[in-house]
C-alpha cells in the first residue's frame, strides 16, 4: 500500500509508528480500531491508504538488514511487504553525527522510492527523495542512488549483514 503524505513530518511520525508497531500480536487489533472509512478511501490515523496499482513485486528479494552508504553512513532498512523504511547516520567517531536521517518508501520491482528527513541527531535539517535500483550481484545486496533531491550525499548501500544479528559497523 502506498502513503499520500501531507508533509514530511507525518512522513516520518507514520513511518517510526508503523515500525514500531510492526509485527507485534496487536497489529490486526490496532488496525480495525484505528482504521475507518472515508468516502471510499481507508484512513488510518489520519493518514490515507490508497490502493496499489502497478506496484511489481521481485519475489526473493529482502532488503531487511544493515547497509554500509558510500561515502560515508550506515543504514538500518526494515521491508515489510513492498514498503521499505530506513534510519541512517553518518559513520563517524564524533557524536552527534554530521547527519542522520530516516527513510520511507515503497518498492517497486528493483526500483526502490522513498521520502527521507534528516532529524536532529544531527546537524543538517534537510529533506528530499530519492529513487534507488536495487541489484544482487554475486549474491550482495546493492541499493545505487539514481536520483535524489534535498541534498543527500550517499551514493550507493552495500549490505553487509545478516538480518537479526544486530551486527554494527566497524
Amino acid at each position: 500500500m502506498t502513503l499520500r503524505m501531507e508533509s514530511a513530518g507525518i512522513a516520518i511520525l507514520a513511518a517510526l509508528l508503523l515500525i514500531s508497531t510492526a509485527g507485534s500480536a496487536q497489529d490486526e487489533m490496532i488496525d480495525r480500531e484505528m482504521a475507518q472509512t472515508l468516502d471510499g478511501e481507508r484512513v488510518v490515523m489520519g493518514v490515507e491508504m490508497a490502493p496499489l496499482e502497478g506496484v511489481v513485486f521481485l519475489p526473493g528479494i529482502d532488503l531487511t538488514g544493515v547497509y554500509m552508504g558510500k561515502p560515508d553512513g550506515v543504514y538500518y532498512l526494515r521491508q515489510m511487504g513492498n514498503s521499505v523504511y530506513w534510519y541512517g547516520e553518518q559513520k563517524s567517531q564524533s557524536y552527534p553525527p554530521f547527519w542522520s536521517n530516516v527513510g520511507i518508501g515503497t518498492l517497486n520491482g528493483n526500483q526502490l522510492t522513498v521520502n527521507w528527513a534528516d532529524i536532529p541527531k544531527g546537524a543538517t535539517m534537510n529533506s528530499g527523495t530519492a529513487v534507488l535500483e536495487v541489484s544482487q550481484p554475486q549474491g550482495m545486496t546493492v541499493l545505487t542512488v539514481l536520483q535524489q533531491t534535498g541534498g543527500m550525499a550517499t551514493t550507493q548501500m552495500v549490505r553487509f549483514d545478516s538480518p537479526g544479528t544486530g551486527y554494527l559497523p566497524p
